[in-house]
């Protein structure tokens, strides 16, 4: 009896050389293998519950040999060629040809991959990518699989390992049985395409919706580590993705953008380093919980629900219908304020720009300036330049003595304050004043006048300009009587102007 080892016994079959002559069985390792004229065949023990089937594949247990199942690409497997049951030996193929019942029916086939069907328990795949990290059982020898027929294979039982070179054809992924982490480590990914191909990469939630439960898709998400918390400390931050389907029929559906943070100081923002262009006719609508907030279109930007909101844009594309409210370009380099119908400007503008007295302000008893309740303004941190104007009416009560008008920058210094006055005394006479330079917070009058007669009301004009650096500042107007005893009361309505 003659040994042969495997390789070149192989190579012998591989060119056509009979062998059978040669020699007909041996013992390797304690079990019968057996050579014939297409390979090498090995006796096995049959498992004697499950068992083996002819021509379908089989995988070492402890009790035997029993029939391979779906998720058995990666461990050895082998076709069986005979003796299958759950008694006795199986013949299984070590090497050369072996008949196989396939999964699928496909052409032109010779040459292709043989592995084990993630479709069908005990049959065999034929597909013309290289696989990796999977078990090879041989190559197709047949240029044609039919389904649930047998095909000719030529058998090379080996482990081919993931990254041994060639590609996978995703078609040859199967469903994971849990979930999946990848350690990438510093090791980029990137996915290249020859077209702009729809669906490249699709997340979708294939659960079928009811009527009263829909199904939103699986969330996408991106995160970080951030060092945050109460407590400071290494912790992961993340926004995610999702269209989300409210349940109902017809429902407002929207791509929720969302993030987490476990920072309890610091801010969570969206930012974006490009423009964001509409297509043309398009628009923006951004709501809360189903209403309208604002809407954004090649005509302007709105802001608010119909009927209440506010319009940025130009004056002839004002939404008459469903904005009462616009600010808008009524010409080049002209703003005007709508009140809800196109071209027009009859709104009006409210804001702390314009302050005025909302009682009877009457001068405590001294004879320093005093700031008149009502009349100031806080401006905030940057230089900018305003114009002022007052419209006051006054009166002095006991006995007649000087009246004066002043300001003051309460809390930083002014780069200068420019002021004039003009103090009527009676109905015939005035008197004016200039204040041509103020850098300090010092209170400083602008015009001082004796009135003709107490209980008697008069006017005060005062205008000017600030000129304020980068410091946030409280600007007053101010009035004293050069007695103390001779109050001065400056009238309710009184107002000012900031511009």
């Amino acid at each position: 009896m003659i040994k042969l080892h495997r390789s070149i016994l192989g190579l012998l079959i591989a060119l056509g050389i009979p062998v059978l002559a040669l020699a007909q069985s041996t013992f390797v390792n304690g079990s019968r293998t057996y050579v014939i004229g297409t390979g090498i065949r090995q006796q096995v023990p049959n498992d004697t519950v499950t068992g083996t089937t002819v021509n379908l594949t089989a995988k070492p247990t402890s009790t035997g040999f029993i029939l391979s199942g779906t998720g058995d690409t990666n461990i050895p497997i082998f076709i069986v060629a005979n003796g299958a049951g759950i008694t006795g030996n199986a013949e299984i193929v070590i090497t050369g040809q072996g008949s196989c019942v396939m999964d699928t029916t496909t052409s032109n086939t010779r040459g292709f991959y043989v592995i084990a069907s993630t479709t069908t328990a005990g049959r065999c795949h034929a597909q013309s990518a290289q696989p990796s990290g999977v078990w090879i059982i041989g190559f197709m020898e047949d240029n044609s699989t039919t389904a649930a027929a047998t095909g000719i294979v030529h058998v090379y039982n080996a482990f081919l390992a993931a990254g041994g070179g060639g590609s996978t054809a995703w078609s040859s992924l199967t469903a994971p049985s849990g979930g999946l982490t990848l350690s990438m480590a510093g090791n980029a990914s990137e996915f290249d395409y020859t077209s702009a191909l729809a669906n490249a990469f699709k997340w979708a939630n294939t659960a079928a919706a009811t009527s009263s439960v829909s199904q939103s898709s699986p969330f996408m998400t991106w995160c970080g580590q951030g060092w945050s918390g109460g407590t400071p400390a290494n912790t992961q931050d993340c926004a995610s993705l999702q269209f989300n389907i409210p349940n109902g029929a017809n429902s407002l559906e929207q791509l929720a953008f969302t993030m987490s943070t476990t920072s309890t100081s610091g801010n969570v923002s969206y930012s974006f380093d490009k423009k964001i262009y509409l297509p043309s006719g398009g628009s923006v609508n951004l709501g809360a919980q189903g209403s309208r907030v604002g809407v954004f279109d090649q005509s302007g930007v709105e802001f608010g629900p119909g009927g209440r909101g506010l319009y940025f844009g130009n004056t002839g594309n004002l939404d008459a219908a469903g904005i009462d409210t616009g600010v808008t370009r009524f010409a080049a380099g002209v703003v005007s304020a709508s009140n809800g119908s196109a071209n027009n400007r009859a709104g009006l503008f409210i804001s702390g720009n314009q302050v005025f007295v909302t009682s009877n302000f009457t001068t405590a008893a001294n004879t320093s300036l005093q700031t008149i309740t009502g009349l100031s303004w806080t401006v905030p941190a940057t230089a900018i330049n305003y114009s002022f104007s007052c419209h006051l009416a006054y009166s002095q009560a006991t006995a007649n003595a000087a009246v004066a008008f002043g300001i003051q920058a309460a809390t930083n210094a002014p780069t200068n304050i420019f002021a004039r006055g003009i103090e009527w005394t009676s109905t015939t006479a005035a008197t004016t004043g200039v204040l041509a330079t103020l850098t300090t917070t010092t209170a400083t009058a602008i015009v001082s006048a004796t009135p003709s007669a107490t209980a008697t009301n008069f006017v005060t004009d005062l205008s000017g300009t600030l000129e304020l650096g980068a410091s946030a500042n409280t600007i007053n107007i101010m009035v004293s009587t050069a007695t103390s005893g001779d109050a001065v009361t400056v009238l309710r309505g009184s107002y000012c102007t900031l511009q």
